[in-house]
């Protein structure tokens, strides 16, 4: 079967190519998603003065794009607010084999190697209508607390990898990268912004650009949510580690 992999997201003019950017870099998103309750108005002020682009407002999610120059998708970024502490969040993100439960057009998710405590290779699947080839990546993870700013970072970057061969039929993408950060609010609220950029590889139809420019950032954060709570008290032994209030090492 022959690959689309080589073949390159043409440069289209205006609308069209802001279209085909949004929505390819939305399939991109699926390694990983974050959600919001709500948020304040001056996050939407700081993403104008920085030369973000707010495209959507639901249930307190805010996403954000940014075009440059060098790329031919747009940055994309969601903020919002999760009622759970910092640990419930890391709970949820750090169980991969159940990214299919929640994650948006999440098709295939698995852990390939936990090389420490705080770094880990994933891969992921992300399903695409037909005739769209599905997109699947892997990434290297990695978490950074600062205790001082009551934040943790979980940075991704893909890497080529023995331990995921290309899949037939399906298009390795050829850059994603981003980051989750994850800031206590108070005990029980965390604030949590997903910022990511990628390369998808193939073409990108423009109808199916119109119809998921916003989807996977939006529903994908929704979805988490909805895992957070049906989830919260369920990882006891992950946050018997890690949480503090529980006795846990805490990082």
């Amino acid at each position: 079967m022959k690959r689309q992999g080589a073949q390159q997201v043409p440069r289209t003019p205006g609308g069209a190519r802001e279209r085909l950017s949004r929505a390819g870099l939305s399939w991109a998103l699926t390694v990983a998603a974050v959600v919001g309750l709500w948020v304040t108005s001056s996050t939407e002020v700081a993403a104008a003065q920085s030369g973000w682009e707010v495209i959507d407002r639901t249930d307190g999610v805010v996403v954000s794009t940014r075009f440059v120059p060098q790329y031919e998708l747009p940055i994309i970024r969601g903020v919002g607010m999760v009622e759970g502490n910092i640990y419930d969040v890391l709970a949820v993100l750090a169980d991969v084999e159940r990214n299919k439960e929640w994650m948006h057009s999440c098709r295939d998710s698995k852990l390939l190697k936990q090389q420490d405590d705080l770094v880990r290779i994933i891969y992921n699947r992300t399903a695409t209508p037909w005739p769209v080839d599905d997109r699947d990546a892997v990434v290297k993870a990695t978490i950074k607390p600062d205790m001082e700013k009551k934040t943790v970072t979980i940075s991704f970057q893909s890497i080529k990898s023995p331990l995921m061969g290309e899949v037939e039929g399906v298009i390795r993408m050829p850059k994603l990268k981003g980051f989750y950060l994850l800031e206590k609010i108070d005990e029980g609220r965390t604030r949590v912004t997903y910022q990511a950029e990628a390369d998808v590889g193939g073409i990108i139809p423009a109808w199916l650009a119109e119809l998921n420019s916003k989807d996977i950032p939006l529903k994908t954060i929704l979805s988490l949510r909805a895992q957070v709570k049906k989830t919260k008290g369920s990882y006891k032994d992950f946050l018997d580690k890690w949480d503090p209030k529980r006795g846990g090492q805490g990082f």
